[in-house]
Parts: structure tokens; sequence; C-alpha cells
């Protein structure tokens, strides 16, 4: 399928993609995580497939969570597909799969609190204690970064706004007429177009892992006071360019059945 190979092309040859290719930074080996529990979900929570897909489904979602935070919305959307699906015995081992391995974060979260030392902590200043939490949790951080509901409310909107064209960057990165204000509305309208891409295979082929992932994955990311969306929504580039792709093909032909429609009555 030439079309595949060109989205494929397409991300692999992206600056973003490229850059973070060639960083010292989870970027790439989580979004391959990610696609590849994407990739085998789809096939592991359906009534009448194997168990071992969604064992091994589960522990590529365990494995992504483990990596970043953001992987716990992989579980809890590969898991509401399966319930969507009807596929109980898959939901369950999928379950508990990834679950075995959450056991040692959730561990680390709940009772393990590293301290500062106590002969550096009662000497050190505001800058040294925040260097330190940043270091050691991922709560504490984000306690730090918005310590009341006024920035709360400021950054959830903040957020929203870079959300809204996050996904067309991915069209345009590299871009020079791409940056700026006045690239905004151009960026929204693409999202738009990417959005209802994503709608229309909803109403085609109904709802798989990948979009039951990704209001919980937009969730967590809206909530988060580091909005580099550029990295976090990585995994799911190739997404959005086939979005982009089937929408665009979709427009073309009605806009050829009307021009055709026009000569006929003319």
């Amino acid at each position: 399928d030439w079309e595949a190979l060109a989205v494929i092309a397409f991300c692999a040859l992206q600056p973003i993609v490229l850059f973070y290719s060639g960083a010292v930074l989870t970027e790439i080996p989580f979004a391959a995580l990610v696609l590849a529990t994407l990739v085998v979900a789809d096939r592991a929570v359906l009534p009448d497939a194997r168990l071992g897909w969604a064992l091994l489904c589960g522990v590529l979602a365990g494995l992504s969570a483990e990596t970043r935070v953001l992987g716990f919305a992989l579980i809890g959307g590969v898991a509401i597909a399966a319930l969507l699906r009807r596929a109980q015995r898959q939901f369950v081992v999928f379950c508990a799969s990834s679950g075995v391995l959450l056991v040692p974060v959730v561990w680390r979260q709940l009772f393990v609190h590293a301290s500062a030392p106590a002969a550096i902590a009662q000497h050190a200043g505001l800058g040294w204690a925040r260097v330190w939490i940043y270091d050691t949790s991922y709560l504490g951080v984000w306690r730090t970064g918005v310590p009341n509901m006024h920035v709360f409310f400021g950054m959830l909107l903040n957020n929203l706004e870079i959300l809204l064209h996050t996904p067309s960057y991915y069209l345009a990165a590299g871009s020079l007429l791409m940056r700026g204000k006045p690239a905004v509305p151009i960026l929204a309208v693409l999202t738009a177009i990417i959005v209802i891409g994503l709608i229309h295979q909803v109403k085609r082929h109904g709802w798989n892992p990948t979009h039951c992932v990704l209001p919980l994955y937009t969730g967590i990311a809206a909530l988060w006071n580091f909005n580099d969306f550029y990295r976090f929504f990585l995994p799911f580039m190739p997404i959005f360019v086939g979005a982009y792709w089937s929408e665009t093909k979709h427009l073309a032909a009605m806009i050829r059945r009307g021009f055709a429609h026009t000569r006929v009555v003319t």
C-alpha cells in the first residue's frame, strides 16, 4: 500500500523525529512501546482472540507506563476498548499482566519517599529544594508549579490552547511559515481536519484501542504543568497524519462530485 508507506516515510523523516532519535531521552523508546501496544491491542481485545495476545499487550502497556506516566492512559484506554468489544477474558488477562508490572511503580510512589540529606537540606536554598523535588517526585513538581486554583486554571487554559494546534504541528514541523501567532488559525484548521478524520474512522470502523486511548492521554497531558506536547504526542504522529490524509481524500472526492454534478446540471 503506497499510501501507508508514504505516511511512514513522512513521519520517519520529520525533523522532530530525527532530533529525538539522536537524543538521550525516552521519546523514541516510549513511542515504539505505545505504537506496539496499540497494534497488538487491535488484535488482542477481541472476544475470540487468543489470550496470549492479551498477555503480550498487557506487558507492552505496563512497560509503557513504567517508562512514562502517560503510559497509564494506554492501560486505561485498552481496557475500555476490551469492555466495549465484550472481550471479558482478554480484559482480565490484560489488566493482570499490565498490573503486575505496575506494582513496583505504584509502591514506589505511595510508600517510598526520598528525603534530602539533612546536612544539606538545613543550609540549602529554595532553588536547591526545587531541583531535589524535580529529580525525585513528579507529584512534588506538580504541587510546586501549581500552588493554587488560580494558577491551575491559567495552566489549563494555556495547555488547551497549545493542544489545539499540536496535532497539526507534525504536518508543518520545520516550516518557517508555520511559526508565530499568524500560523495559529492555519494550524487550528489542520487540527480540525485531523479530528474530523478520526471521527469518521470511528463511524466507519467503530471504536478501536487508539480511539479509546487518545481522550485519556489528552486529559492527562492537559493537566500536566510541563506543556511540551510536541514531545508527548509523538507516538500518535502516524495516527494524526493518517487521519489527515484520509480526510483530505474524502474532501477532495466530495469536491470532485460537486463539480461533476454541476457540469451535469448545466
